[in-house]
């Protein structure tokens, strides 16, 4: 995929990493500071709304980088978008096993794996609403 450009897909997942680590910390330190203590906190990021608020932080933050990789590609956003996607997964084989991760429940584990490609061309259709680059791209076709 020559079309492919390194530094766009680096762009969305810095966009990527940044979103969801700035989502989490807030989401982390609002129940905390609700939870009263470190273990009660803990006990709460456990619960189904806590796991959920996450995955919806998580994917949102992909969104936004498969966005950012397919709105600053001169050509083939949509390569850009799944290429990040491509690397996300590689980031999450290599260290997705973390206690975190490890500690949630299979549906989120089986998720994120699944839904990770799909949100990244999502933020690529919505760079192209008002893009004069096509997101149909040739590169995907061979």
């Amino acid at each position: 995929m020559r079309e492919v450009q390194i530094s766009c897909v680096l762009l969305g997942l810095v966009a990527d990493l940044v979103f969801t680590f700035v989502g989490g910390f807030a989401l982390g330190f609002a129940f905390a500071a609700s939870a009263g203590s470190a273990e009660a906190a803990a006990a709460r990021m456990q619960e189904f709304d806590a796991i959920a608020a996450i995955f919806v932080i998580g994917f949102v933050g992909t969104t936004f980088g498969g966005f950012v990789a397919a709105r600053t590609a001169k050509q083939a956003p949509l390569a850009n978008a799944v290429a990040l996607g491509v690397v996300l997964l590689g980031i999450g084989a290599l260290f997705g096993e973390d206690p975190v991760t490890a500690a949630m429940p299979a549906w989120y584990r089986i998720a994120c794996w699944v839904l990770v490609i799909p949100c990244a061309v999502l933020g690529a259709k919505l760079a192209a609403r008002d893009r004069s680059v096509p997101l149909r791209d040739t590169a995907l076709a061979r």
